[in-house]
């Protein structure tokens, strides 16, 4: 509805496939199907058609909620987590993941 709304409010249909790509790139991560790979040396993110690694030294905090583990650079809570964070959504499996992760972040700073 989005997108056609935009199509007749502009007057052409190029701002209907613009505000489409628009929608798709900011729900891609919940609209696409993402996978995180954790091991010895950090944490690999793949959502479609990406691919980010980001080793345990760039994280010192993190934690569980209802659907995953958030894992920040930050020691405190901060108003940048939401952009320098990664999300690793593991529904049912928080707490496995959680103590694997924060047992790499002890390692680390140690």
């Amino acid at each position: 509805m989005v997108c056609v709304g935009a199509a007749l409010y502009m007057g052409h249909v190029g701002w209907g496939v613009f505000a489409a790509g628009v929608l798709a790139f900011a729900l891609r991560d919940i609209v696409l199907r993402s996978e995180a790979q954790l091991d010895e040396r950090g944490l690999t993110l793949r959502i479609w058609p990406l691919r980010r690694f980001r080793p345990w030294t760039d994280f010192a905090r993190a934690v569980a909620d209802e659907a995953g583990v958030f894992c920040s650079p930050y020691r405190r809570p901060s108003r940048l987590d939401a952009f320098r964070g990664e999300y690793i959504r593991c529904p049912g499996r928080q707490q496995e993941v959680l103590d694997f992760v924060r047992s790499r972040l002890d390692s680390i700073q140690t």
